[in-house]
């Protein structure tokens, strides 16, 4: 046997060696199961919109780490009575490592959601409730979103626009002017301003009130101007007006006018 067919026997015997070394370390590598980790974004968010969407990040690097499977539910955790239902799909599928899937959603309301105050929070939660490769690490991993109720609107009612005074003699009048009933779903300000009713030949003293019942000519209750603040009221509150006038002798026969200025406005 020449000396070079020794030498590729030993080689061989040599890569041999190689080989039987390595097995043990790649067979270990290939019996470890995958251990896919999610995790899902974002973290307890918050907004005005019904819609969004949650991220099921798949934070492991290893190749062999592969989330099967993976199916989620969102369920309404608070306000649920605004609630008609959530549409969204809830099978995510196999998610790669390092790797995300979206979860897109949309919080659909009833007809009550429009009445709610502002601020109010219907709060919904997203939870993995199936994942086939490592199911004890994975289910149950949850987030949350919170839709909160950011839009004020402010409607009104107004039972009078034009009050009418025929007067014969001089004295001190009073009379119901005109009622607002105003409806929000936040706090609402009032802003009234007047003057006294000017005509040609002078002007005469003018005041109002606010309240249930006309009060006593006397009362400190009357008033050139008025800043009134309301809680929310969806269903209406109404704020009456009175009206008093003073005609002195001094007045003469003619038309008086006046414009009181009401200002509405939301305070959000």
């Amino acid at each position: 046997m020449s000396k070079r067919r020794k030498f590729l026997i030993g080689l061989g015997w040599l890569v041999l060696g190689m080989l039987l070394l390595l097995a043990p370390e790649a067979l270990a590598n290939s019996q470890q199961p995958p251990r896919p980790s999610l995790e899902i974004l974002p973290d307890d968010a918050e907004g005005c919109e019904p819609e969004g969407y949650f991220d099921i990040v798949n934070t492991s690097q290893d190749a062999k780490d592969i989330a099967r499977g993976v199916l989620v539910e969102i369920l309404v955790v608070k306000e649920g009575e605004y609630v008609d239902h959530i549409e969204y799909n809830p099978i995510v599928g196999t998610i790669l490592p390092g790797h995300s899937r979206r979860v897109d959603f949309e919080i659909v309301v009833n007809d009550d959601w429009v009445l709610a105050p502002i601020g109010t929070e219907i709060k919904i939660k997203i939870v993995v409730v199936r994942e086939n490769n490592w199911p004890s690490h994975n289910v149950d991993r949850h987030e949350y979103y919170t839709y909160k109720q950011c839009r004020q609107w402010v409607k009104y009612s107004i039972d009078a626009t034009r009050l009418d005074w025929q007067v014969l003699k001089s004295g001190v009048y009073t009379t119901k002017a005109f009622a607002i009933t105003l409806f929000s779903n936040g706090e609402v300000t009032l802003e009234f301003i007047a003057s006294n009713v000017v005509g040609s030949s002078g002007s005469i003293e003018t005041w109002y009130a606010v309240g249930n019942d006309l009060p006593e000519e006397e009362s400190s209750s009357w008033g050139k101007s008025f800043t009134l603040s309301f809680d929310p009221a969806p269903s209406g509150i109404t704020v009456q007006f009175w009206n008093k006038i003073n005609v002195t002798s001094e007045i003469s026969a003619c038309e008086y006018e006046d414009g009181p200025t009401i200002t509405i406005s939301s305070r959000t």
